[in-house]
């Protein structure tokens, strides 16, 4: 398992692509230019890239809820953390439709940090 980011140039990664995710955020963990060599297994579906990752296919990048919710994977702290940012815009009338407010309220409140731990910046995970 690696300890530290100079570790994982013993390991490949499986690696997703998506809008809003920075490509080259790993190369940055791993101290590479590039990851087009370590990457065993590149997907644009979060649930192919979280399969792969449960199954032993290799490393990777989750969010750290996969772990609070039950998911049977190892966390690893390397001393890295990559934040994404979660937005809802809405138009301010929006919230003059009921079924239009209470979905807002439902998806703000989903994200609470105050309500979700693993929302928390502070939130780390300990693995054995």
């Amino acid at each position: 398992m690696p300890k530290c980011p100079d570790d994982l140039k013993n390991h490949r990664i499986v690696q997703q692509v998506a809008p809003g995710l920075d490509e080259n955020a790993i190369a940055g963990f791993f101290g590479i230019d590039s990851i087009d060599n370590v990457v065993a297994i590149r997907t644009n579906s979060s649930t192919a890239h979280f399969y792969a990752i449960e199954k032993g296919a290799e490393i990777g990048v989750l969010p750290t809820f996969v772990v609070a919710r039950g998911a049977p994977v190892m966390p690893l702290d390397i001393g890295h953390r990559y934040y994404l940012d979660i937005w809802l815009t809405y138009h301010p009338n929006a919230r003059k439709t009921p079924r239009r407010a209470l979905t807002i309220d439902w998806l703000k409140k989903i994200f609470d940090p105050k309500i979700h731990p693993w929302f928390r910046d502070e939130f780390i995970i300990q693995a054995n």
